[in-house]
């Protein structure tokens, strides 16, 4: 259990062009007999020009390769982290503040069994940010295998809003991986990627990398929580890949989400990054670190965690992707500030195995919470 905690040049191409993308994943799910169902998630600013078509490029190590074009898009939403006040005030709907979209298209495709099948998809440009120079292209992939593994789906990030944090404040975040639970994920950073008729890196402005995208940044490769001190304004481009092993430890598959940290001057205290610890529990559990609880065999649970904020005033909203990891499970809330989550869960019936769901803690600081 993780706590996430969210309050929220010269350019290479004409603007003409700019659809001003901080990023997105690409995901697959495997409807049977070859047969997968391919999801591309993009973000847009909503400064810049509206949306295009979108195309997928898939190729494998088998001498296949073909384009889908004109991708369907199934939906779009304004996800900005904006209080409810001040939702028309975003760039999305005429006003100044930052607004974001997220753009979802999904196709289906043949994926005949290859021991290695890319998906990829490409931009021209990027935002400005803070650590990558000039606004290079962006390139987004999914990598998978499907005759050791031949009907596996790909991991999901349940978190479809682009984290906006604090200057000078410690952040925690977390973007909400859900998996199958008889797979086992490996985080990492990677460099963040363009295409210029080959995939290549793009070039990060000194002293950032694509292993360290800020200084002091850490990323739990057990977890997916990312945790450092933003001490500059703008956005903070990072690149996860997430690779995905079966029971017998065999490589299966890996996604990548290419993502900004927005970092804004803040005028109030974010919630507490270290909160959110493990609390009371009653039943069929015990507590085996601060944000861990074990439970042997089949048992009936309950834990409390509790998460404060600085700003006695504010009051804090809980919420969870615990439905999505732990089937059955329940959580309530208590409290606005410190607020307590209750999670319960009956594991009867559940596999051996670690399960990560984050808590997202969000206070109602306005305009950006």
């Amino acid at each position: 259990m993780r706590l996430t905690t969210l309050l929220a040049s010269l350019t290479l191409c004409t603007s003409l062009f700019a659809e001003h993308l901080p990023g997105g994943d690409i995901t697959y799910h495997c409807i049977g007999n070859s047969q997968y169902e391919i999801t591309l998630k993009l973000w847009r600013e909503c400064s810049g020009v509206p949306i295009i078509a979108q195309s997928l490029s898939f190729s494998n190590t088998c001498g296949v390769s073909f384009t889908l074009n004109n991708v369907p898009q199934i939906s779009q939403q304004e996800v900005s982290p904006i209080c409810p006040g001040q939702v028309g005030q975003t760039t999305c709907n005429g006003g100044s503040l930052t607004g974001i979209e997220l753009y979802t298209f999904r196709t289906t495709a043949f994926l005949s069994p290859c021991a290695l099948w890319t998906i990829g998809w490409n931009t021209c440009c990027r935002n400005t940010s803070v650590n990558l120079s000039l606004q290079q292209g962006i390139y987004i992939e999914t990598k998978f295998n499907n005759v050791i593994s031949p009907c596996s789906s790909s991991p999901v990030f349940s978190d479809d809003m682009p984290p906006f944090v604090c200057v000078d404040q410690p952040v925690s975040y977390d973007p909400g991986v859900v998996a199958d639970p008889a797979q086992t994920l490996r985080y990492r950073f990677i460099d963040a990627r363009r295409y210029t008729g080959a995939v290549e890196p793009v070039f990060y402005s000194a002293p950032y990398s694509g292993a360290e995208p800020f200084t002091g940044m850490v990323l739990d490769s057990l977890t997916g929580n990312i945790s450092f001190l933003p001490t500059i304004q703008g956005y903070v481009v990072c690149v996860v890949e997430v690779n995905t092993y079966n029971a017998n430890g065999d490589w299966i598959g890996s996604v990548m989400r290419d993502f900004p940290f927005v970092v804004q001057a803040c005028t109030n205290n974010v919630p507490d990054a270290t909160s959110g610890t493990t609390g009371a529990i009653t039943g069929g559990a015990a507590t085996t670190g601060d944000y861990e609880v074990t439970a042997c065999g089949a048992s009936t649970f309950c834990v409390d965690i509790t998460v404060e904020d600085a700003d006695a005033s504010q009051e804090l909203t809980l919420t969870s992707n615990v439905d999505l990891v732990l089937t059955g499970a329940t959580i309530s809330v208590t409290g606005t500030n410190p607020a307590v989550a209750t999670v319960c869960w009956n594991t009867t019936g559940a596999l051996a195995g670690n399960y990560n769901f984050t808590i997202t803690a969000t206070d109602d600081a306005c305009p950006t919470p």
